[in-house]
């Protein structure tokens, strides 16, 4: 367990959350998101291969790159677009679900005893959630965060991303030291 500090100056308990439930949770939405959508698949052309005088060829199926798109016809380029659609709705869907089971299983902060803070939203026109899952991921997201971005600095420190960049810029300091005292010696050779 670590703490985090909000932009607001309070320090909130925070923990690792396992990267196996987090991959579980991912699979899960892309397995529903099949489901329901299908297979998000990008369009295909047929290449001939081969060819010239006496040269057997054959037809090969590719798929459609960023690249080559624009080489595809009115039909192979809407298809395109749909598919990118597709998976941005995907990934949008991912984000959403990893994000709410990082602050849940990764905050360590329980709910307020008192209502104050649901009377408050009330008051303001907020809709509180009744589930005590959406009701915690809600109370985080409007009471304890200020915006997106510290969001994402929250998620990252659960992730212990926040140790690694810190650990790295260590590192990458300790060999600049040692680069600059070893160069300074050599000189003084």
């Amino acid at each position: 367990m670590t703490t985090f500090t909000l932009k607001s100056g309070r320090e909130i308990e925070i923990c690792l959350v396992s990267s196996f439930k987090i991959a579980r949770v991912r699979q899960a939405v892309r397995a529903e998101f099949i489901e329901k959508h299908g297979e998000p698949k990008p369009p295909t052309y047929t290449a001939k291969m081969g060819g010239g005088p006496g040269i057997v060829t054959w037809e090969e199926e590719h798929t459609y790159t960023r690249d080559n798109i624009a080489d595809g016809s009115e039909k192979d380029r809407l298809a395109w677009r749909e598919y990118e659609q597709q998976e941005q709705m995907l990934g949008q869907k991912t984000w959403a679900k990893t994000a709410e089971v990082y602050l849940l299983r990764g905050v360590l902060e329980d709910l307020p005893d008192d209502d104050g803070w649901i009377e408050e939203q009330v008051e303001d026109g907020i809709e509180v959630p009744e589930s005590p899952r959406e009701r915690k991921i809600h109370w985080i997201k409007t009471e304890l965060l200020m915006d997106s971005a510290e969001m994402l600095s929250l998620i990252n420190a659960i992730q212990g991303r926040e140790q690694e960049v810190e650990r790295a810029a260590t590192v990458a300091a300790e060999m600049f030291q040692r680069k600059m005292g070893q160069s300074g010696r050599d000189k003084a050779s």
